[in-house]
């Protein structure tokens, strides 16, 4: 099973819920600010994401969506 996210940086208001509660610490705080003026969660690109949905349940502003690649054949599904 593969996983990836999608990660609306603008809504994020950069509490770190995610970042704190992702138990393979595949989600950090960027460096950079978004339009509301503070750093939004992101990737870590030295992870890969389980598709455990912990940060998707945690996240209070309803910015993260992870998408889960079940087998070969590419099928999809979203939390």
């Amino acid at each position: 099973m593969m996983a990836r996210l999608n990660i609306n940086k603008d809504r994020c208001k950069g509490c770190g819920l995610c970042v704190l509660y992702c138990p393979v610490k595949h989600l950090e705080m960027s460096e950079n600010l978004n339009s509301r003026g503070v750093p939004f969660a992101r990737e870590n690109k030295g992870t890969a994401c389980t598709g455990c949905g912990l940060c998707f349940q945690i996240c209070p502003d309803c910015c993260i969506e992870v998408i889960v690649e079940e087998n070969e054949s590419g099928k999809e599904h979203k939390k």
